[in-house]
């Protein structure tokens, strides 16, 4: 039988009256969507505009867009130290790392009273003061 209800299924009959079945699960497992039954057309997925995860931490502020979870804006890593490359972001913390310039590469540390600075391990320095 059926009860004309597009939001149960497995319905019985029971002393010669239908009776009702369990309800339909209409989640599509999207947090985009907001998920619905209407007993005359069933299961319903609108998109909706809300805030989501994207699942990287990279990102701040992701929005759900016609359904679908659009990143929002990137991390900015800031200016790395001397003798320091610039940043990038992991996804899976959204903390920034830098990794240490090349051997040798030149640099200030910022003293005139050195001269000819380096980078050796990440941190500037000079041999001759």
């Amino acid at each position: 039988c059926t009860d004309d209800n597009a939001c149960t299924t497995g319905e019985t009959c029971s002393q010669g009256v239908c009776q009702s079945g369990t309800p339909v699960v209409c989640d599509d497992d999207n947090p985009c969507t907001l998920d619905v039954c209407a007993s005359g057309s069933g299961c319903k997925n609108v998109p909706q505009d809300v805030f989501c995860d994207d699942d990287n931490a990279c990102t701040l502020g992701d929005i759900c867009a016609d359904g679908t979870c659009t990143p929002g804006t990137p991390v900015s890593c800031p200016d790395p130290a001397t003798c320091k490359l610039p940043g990038t972001c992991n996804p899976a913390s959204g903390t920034c790392t830098y990794a240490n310039s090349a051997p040798n590469t030149l640099c200030s540390d910022g003293n005139a009273c050195t001269l000819n600075e380096k980078c050796f391990f990440g941190i500037c320095g000079s041999a001759l003061l």
